[in-house]
């Protein structure tokens, strides 16, 4: 199934001119059919696995020690 702009940008949660965007950078493959832009589900589901990432353990900070202050 072919979806419009409207569509894509819906599915992605993104405006129609960042989904424009997206779609004049080549990152998501798209027809043009008599001056419309159309996406296929196939091209989404491509796009959205190239923008998936793995999630890395978050780094910890090494702890530093406590300074024990001594009475004098």
């Amino acid at each position: 199934m072919l979806l419009k702009v409207k569509q894509v940008a819906q599915r992605l949660n993104l405006s129609i001119a960042k989904t424009y965007g997206l779609l004049s950078a080549g990152a998501i493959s798209h027809f043009r059919i008599d001056g419309s832009l159309r996406v296929s589900e196939e091209a989404l589901s491509a796009y959205l696995e190239s923008c998936q990432s793995e999630v890395a353990a978050p780094k910890r900070k090494p702890r530093t020690p406590r300074l024990k202050f001594m009475k004098a």
